[in-house]
C-alpha cells in the first residue's frame, strides 16, 4: 500500500495501523469519510431551513470549520498549536490531490469514459490508502446535497444573499453536538492511540476534496479560492469553540462552589436548629402520663423524618402535600368521617381553606413569651428557607424526578407513621 507523504500532526505514525489489526488505515479513512457525511447530512436540513444558496467551495468551509470544532473538543488548551499544522497539512494534500489527478485526469477534459475508467484505476493504485475512493464517494454526497439543497421551494440562486453561511449559533450548536457524540466513538475505536490521528486523517480528507473539487472544475487552486473559503474557519471555530467551552467551565465551576457553599451554610443550620430543638424540647413541662411521653415521641419522630428529608435536597411542596394528606386521612376518621366517605374525598381539595383555616385561628392566639432558645431556632428557620426550593418552583422539576422524590417522600412518612406510638396507641 502507498503510504501518504505528508507534514502529519504530532503523535501520528500511519505505520502502527496494521491492515490486518482490529482499526487500520481504510477503516480510519472510511470513518472519516462517514463522519464527513453524517455532519454534511445534518447541516443540510440547517441550510434548507435557512433558505441558503449553496456552492461546494461554502459546504468545503462547513467541513472546515467542523474541523476547527472538534480540534478543540479532542483537545481543549492543545487546539490551537495544531492549527498551524492542520492549515499546512490540507494546503499540502490538496496539492498531492490536484498534482496526481493532473498526471490521470477523470474530469470533462476527458471525452472518453473507457479512458476515464483506466485513469480511475490508476489513481487508485499511485494514492496512498483507499483516500481516492473515499474523496469520491463523500464529493458525489456533496455534489448531491447542493443539487437538493439548490432547488428546494424558496430557495433561488438569483436571489441576493446576505450571508454565505447558515447562522453561527445554529452551525455551533450542531457541531459540539456532533463533535461531542464523535469523540467518544472515536477514542474506543482509537483504543489508546491518539486522538490526532482523528485531526490529522479529516484534515487529509478535506485537502483531497478540495483538489478533488478543483480537478473536475479544471482550475488552479488559486483559481476555485477553496482555500479562501475555508481554512480561515479553522482557526475562527478553534478559538471560538474555545472561548464557549472556558466560558461554561467557568460558569459551572461557579454554581458548583455556590451550591458547595449553600450545601455548607445548610448542613450548618440544620445542625444548629437540630440542637436548638432539643434545648427547646429540654424547656416543655416534663410529661407526666403515659399518651404525654407518645406525644413527645411522636413529634420528636415526625420532625426528625422531615430534617433528613430536606438534608436530603427533596421539594418543599412534596413533604408538605405529603404530609397534609397522611394527616388528612389520620384526622378525618377522628371527626367522624366513615371510611366510604373518605375514599371518595380529595384531600387536596380541603388544603387550602385548612391552610386558611389555621392562619386566621393562629392570629387570634395572644402573642407568646417566647425564650432566647425558641427565637433562635425561629431565625434559623428564616434562614434555612433561602437555601430551599420555593414550592411555586415545583412546576419546573421534571416530572420524572418529581414522581421518584413524591414515591420517596411517601414511603419515607408512611414508615415514620405506622412506627409511630401515638398513631399504633390510637389504632388508625
Amino acid at each position: 500500500m502507498i503510504s501518504y507523504q505528508a507534514p502529519m500532526l504530532p503523535d501520528v505514525n500511519y505505520a502502527l495501523l496494521d491492515e490486518d489489526a482490529y482499526f487500520s488505515l481504510t477503516d480510519l479513512e472510511y470513518d472519516t469519510m462517514k463522519s464527513c457525511s453524517h455532519f454534511l447530512e445534518q447541516l443540510k436540513w440547517v441550510l434548507i431551513e435557512e433558505k441558503l444558496v449553496q456552492i461546494p467551495q461554502i459546504l468545503c468551509g462547513y467541513l472546515c470549520a467542523y474541523l476547527g470544532t472538534i480540534t478543540t473538543v479532542h483537545t481543549v488548551k492543545k487546539a490551537g498549536t495544531l492549527v498551524p499544522s492542520l492549515l499546512k497539512l490540507i494546503q499540502h494534500q490538496a496539492k498531492a490531490s490536484l498534482e496526481t489527478s493532473a498526471r490521470h485526469p477523470i474530469n470533462h477534459s476527458v471525452k472518453n469514459t473507457e479512458k476515464k475508467k483506466i485513469h480511475l484505476d490508476q489513481l487508485r493504485k499511485i494514492t496512498p490508502g483507499s483516500i481516492v475512493v473515499q474523496t469520491m464517494r463523500l464529493g458525489r454526497e456533496i455534489m448531491d446535497m447542493f443539487d437538493e439543497i439548490n432547488h428546494q421551494p424558496g430557495i433561488s440562486s438569483k436571489k441576493k444573499q446576505t450571508t454565505a453561511f447558515c447562522s453561527d449559533e445554529s452551525l455551533t450548536k450542531l457541531m459540539l453536538l456532533m463533535g461531542s457524540e464523535q469523540c467518544a466513538q472515536w477514542r474506543e475505536k482509537l483504543d489508546g492511540l491518539s486522538d490526532h490521528y482523528v485531526l490529522n486523517q479529516l484534515a487529509i480528507q478535506i485537502g483531497w476534496l478540495m483538489g478533488y473539487f478543483t480537478h473536475l472544475e479544471n482550475k488552479s487552486l488559486k483559481e476555485s479560492q477553496y482555500f479562501d473559503y475555508g481554512l480561515p474557519l479553522i482557526g475562527m471555530f478553534q478559538e471560538h469553540v474555545y472561548r464557549l467551552m472556558e466560558a461554561f467551565a467557568t460558569t459551572e465551576h461557579a454554581k458548583e462552589s455556590k451550591q458547595s457553599a449553600h450545601h455548607v451554610e445548610s448542613e450548618s443550620l440544620l445542625s444548629e436548629i437540630r440542637h436548638l430543638s432539643e434545648q427547646t424540647y429540654n424547656q416543655k413541662t416534663p410529661a407526666v402520663n403515659a399518651f404525654q411521653k407518645e406525644v413527645l415521641i411522636a413529634h420528636a419522630g415526625i420532625e426528625k423524618t422531615l430534617m433528613e428529608l430536606i438534608t436530603q435536597g427533596y421539594e418543599v411542596k412534596i413533604i408538605l402535600m405529603s404530609l397534609f394528606y397522611f394527616w388528612f386521612i389520620l384526622e378525618a376518621p377522628i371527626n367522624g368521617v366513615s371510611k366510604q366517605t373518605l375514599d371518595k374525598t380529595d384531600p387536596f381539595h380541603h388544603m387550602l381553606p385548612v391552610i386558611e383555616l389555621v392562619k386566621s385561628t393562629t392570629h387570634l392566639l395572644p402573642k407568646p413569651e417566647l425564650s432566647k432558645e425558641i427565637r433562635a431556632l425561629n431565625n434559623s428557620m428564616q434562614q434555612l428557607k433561602k437555601h430551599l426550593t420555593h414550592p411555586e418552583k415545583l412546576d419546573n422539576v421534571p416530572q420524572d424526578i418529581a414522581l421518584k422524590q413524591t414515591e420517596a417522600v411517601n414511603t419515607a412518612i408512611h414508615v415514620d407513621s405506622v412506627t409511630n406510638p401515638l398513631i399504633n396507641g390510637a389504632g388508625l
